[in-house]
């Protein structure tokens, strides 16, 4: 105990205690929690995804909360800084829900798929990569080789783009020496 306060007084940490069933005494706890489970609870909607996969909501909610500016704070300063003293990568966020394909690393058939079909719920941390929902096992995976349909979407109507565009017409000439 002792440890604790001397860390608590080197970090500038003020120590209060509540009474046991009192949220009110312990507001400010209360509304970070009341906002994570919105932004949970509207993802797990959107998405459609099954109850059950509450915790992921939460954990990819508490992710990006710590990644985005607060509003105690104008000068646009995240969570995310005050811990770790950089600002955030927020490349890798993806929708929570969305469809992509994981490739399947069980010995499989020439002719079976190279992929299957899952949803993104979350990021993985530690090793780097994603936590998935496969609907039709109704089981959680985890992997870093994941194709994302809407990318792949959007590579293929790029390409189409590309083809659909007529050459431009070329004068052939030659030299008569």
């Amino acid at each position: 105990m002792e440890r604790l306060q001397g860390w608590l007084l080197t970090n500038g940490v003020a120590k209060e205690f509540t009474e046991a069933d009192t949220p009110h005494q312990n507001s400010l706890a209360e509304r970070k929690h009341q906002t994570i489970l919105d932004m949970a609870r509207t993802m797990m909607m959107e998405a459609n995804l099954p109850k059950f996969l509450w915790e992921e909501a939460m954990t990819y909610a508490q992710h990006i909360r710590n990644r985005v500016p607060t509003i105690a704070r104008p000068d646009g300063f995240t969570p995310y800084e005050g811990r770790f003293k950089s600002k955030p990568d927020i490349s890798h966020l993806r929708i929570f829900g969305e469809e992509c394909g994981v490739v399947v690393t069980k010995r499989r058939g020439k002719l079976s798929p190279k992929a299957t079909l899952v949803r993104f719920v979350g990021i993985d941390e530690l090793p780097k990569g994603y936590v998935l929902y496969d609907p039709t096992s109704k089981s959680i995976q985890h992997s870093n080789d994941v194709r994302f349909v809407d990318d792949l979407k959007r590579t293929n109507n790029r390409m189409q783009n590309e083809r659909t565009t007529p050459p431009k017409p070329r004068l052939a000439t030659r030299s008569r020496e």
